[in-house]
């Protein structure tokens, strides 16, 4: 398993679980449980993080790249 994604934001974090999903790529969110400690620890310590497969890291990133490349 390769990361790929981190974020602090649980808007941000449901979206990249919809789009990957959306695309039947396999993933592990870790760090969401610390969902409820937001605001009484610092950002960088309530992360969520998205690991896909090898075999689907490439294909996911160039996902996410093509998403923030639109306006």
């Amino acid at each position: 398993m390769k990361k790929l994604f981190e974020t602090n934001d649980p808007i941000e974090a449901g979206l990249m679980e919809s789009l990957l999903s959306s695309e039947d790529i396999a993933y592990i969110k870790k760090g969401d449980e610390a969902n409820v400690l937001r605001g009484v620890l610092p950002p960088n310590d309530t992360l969520i993080a998205f690991y896909v497969g090898e075999e689907d890291y490439e294909g996911a990133e160039i996902l996410i790249q093509s998403l923030r490349m639109d306006p």
